[in-house]
């Protein structure tokens, strides 16, 4: 891999179903300067209230 080489990831987290959850996951990702190319946000357990949110990112190492 060089150093101008384009890599694309995925990311999947279950977070809490609750206000605010989101802006602190995007956060952490736009704090470190990322671009976020997908974002997705599901809910995967009504009863427990839990969400599941996809990102996908893309960068070089430099």
């Amino acid at each position: 891999m060089t150093p101008n080489e384009v890599c694309e990831h995925t990311f999947s987290v279950l977070v809490d179903n609750e206000a605010g959850v989101l802006h602190r996951v995007v956060g952490l990702f736009s704090g470190r300067g990322y671009n976020i190319d997908s974002l997705t946000v599901s809910e995967v357990d009504s009863v427990e209230g839990y969400s599941k949110i996809t990102i996908v990112t893309s960068g070089t190492l430099s």
